[in-house]
């Protein structure tokens, strides 16, 4: 009975895999994140204050951490607390939705994987270097048309083993990734994703220097305001990749806690997002025909049981075919080798998680510029406006932005976030008890001015007729 139980169980697993979606990116939108809960938050990432208006910039992820669109003024609460621990609640008096809201400057590094593996093809038979690139195409068309203040650094990485002869490689540094920013408007950029695109690529993978590299470049210098506002720039890093972390294998968890250390240290200056593009371990799994379990499906079990089977007949013609046409003619032909197809989720979703960004997984290019599209809608937020009408000068308030909406069976809260008022054209909200404090003050002067007055005009008028008299 257990057995068959067991059985039942496993069958219905699969038949979940062989769904589009996939069991595996559907269970890892609900896997927690320190920063940012997988079953919603919200976020004060900027403010500005205009005497006792404060305008905040709120970003909303729903359950599965994906933006949140079509929120209205109604979804808003304020709530605030002031240095002596009284709280106040104030009615939000405009929202501005994230597309047409003032969009904050942005830095962010793109890092392409250059391995070998991007010359294999994806599920739609598209080269995966041809689909990532062009992707990247499409993405910076739609922010031109947006005319958002962003810089893009396009940073290829990859590096050659040993026992590899390949005389394309890919290293990154922070001096490379600083020579490598343009404006989203400069055509170098289109120069820079074609020459990639055309690239017969054959390095290997090294996933952790270059993040870590990207990490530390923009959290210790690439935050300076870049604009008259001073406002600083968003900062965020996009991991591209098909592959897994091969450098010195047998110590690759000691590399990535030393990863995490740096990305958990600058979590609260910079954004990872990462995005897997292939197939995943239960595809290549069920593709190889593999014993492997589900609970025992890890990179290196893949790697060392799994086998990639010959060409099945309508492959290989239709391989011929494009070889026959010309097509493609960068696209290797397909390898036997089960380590180019091997996609390390659980470590791309790991360091995604290690600064509160987003994980993708996407099989073909359209996938791939849809996850592109969300990793850039995070740059964008609610501009949510409220008066802090008893606000006092020069006082810091701990604001909280509470976020409801029934229809999505949605409501949670932001952190408290410190919010200083301007001192400058500044008048804060009397209260009556000030007011009559104020007139009483103010009529007890003009008395005192009129009793002196009286008196030196009395004085003058005394001194006239005594002159006039003598």
């Amino acid at each position: 009975m257990v057995k068959n139980f067991i059985a039942l169980c496993f069958t219905i697993a699969s038949s979940i895999r062989n769904n589009k979606l996939g069991l595996l990116a559907m269970l890892l939108t609900w896997i927690p994140t320190p920063l940012l809960a997988a079953n919603g938050s919200v976020e004060i990432l900027n403010y500005q204050t205009d005497g006792d208006r404060v305008i905040l910039k709120v970003r909303v992820l729903d359950q599965e951490n994906q933006p949140v669109s079509s929120l209205k003024r109604d979804n808003f609460q304020i709530k605030t607390i002031d240095e002596q621990g009284k709280t106040a609640s104030f009615p939000v008096t405009q929202v501005i939705s994230p597309e047409l809201a003032q969009p904050d400057p942005a830095k962010i590094v793109i890092l392409l994987d250059m391995s070998g593996s991007m010359q294999q093809r994806d599920a739609n038979k598209v080269r995966k270097l041809n689909g990532a690139t062009q992707a990247i195409r499409e993405i910076l068309q739609q922010l031109r048309k947006q005319n958002l203040p962003y810089e893009i650094a396009i940073v290829p990485f990859g590096f050659s083993i040993s026992e590899q002869n390949c005389a394309l490689v890919y290293d990154v540094s922070q001096n490379k990734i600083q020579n490598s920013f343009r404006d989203i408007k400069d055509t170098k950029l289109d120069n820079e994703i074609n020459q990639l695109a055309a690239q017969n690529v054959c390095a290997a993978t090294n996933l952790y220097q270059p993040v870590a590299e990207a990490v530390k470049f923009l959290g210790t210098g690439g935050n300076s305001p870049q604009n008259q506002d001073k406002i600083k720039p968003r900062l965020a890093v996009i991991l591209l990749s098909d592959g897994y972390h091969v450098v010195n294998r047998p110590q690759e968890s000691q590399q990535f806690e030393s990863l995490r250390k740096t990305l958990q240290q600058y979590s609260t200056k910079v954004t990872v997002h990462t995005l897997g593009y292939g197939e995943n371990l239960q595809e290549l799994r069920d593709r190889t025909k593999c014993p492997l379990k589900d609970n025992e499906l890890t990179v290196n079990q893949v790697s060392s049981i799994c086998k990639i089977p010959k060409l099945k007949p309508e492959e290989f013609i239709f391989e011929a075919m494009q070889l026959i046409a010309g097509k493609d003619n960068q696209y290797a032909p397909p390898t036997t080798d089960i380590n180019t197809f091997i996609v390390d989720e659980q470590r791309l979703n790991d360091i995604a998680k290690a600064t509160g960004g987003l994980y993708k997984f996407s099989k073909n290019s359209q996938d791939v510029a849809n996850s592109l599209i969300t990793f850039f809608k995070t740059l964008r937020e609610y501009e949510v406006t409220y008066k802090q009408t008893d606000a006092q000068q020069a006082t810091q308030y701990k604001t909280i932005v509470t976020v409801t909406s029934p229809e999505r069976n949605f409501k949670f809260s932001s952190p408290q976030k410190q919010i200083r008022l301007n001192n400058i054209g500044f008048q804060a909200a009397l209260s009556w008890h000030n007011y009559l404090i104020i007139i009483a003050m103010t009529f007890a002067f003009a008395l005192a001015w009129f009793i002196i007055f009286w008196r030196w005009t009395s004085q003058l008028r005394s001194d006239s007729e005594r002159a006039i008299n003598n």
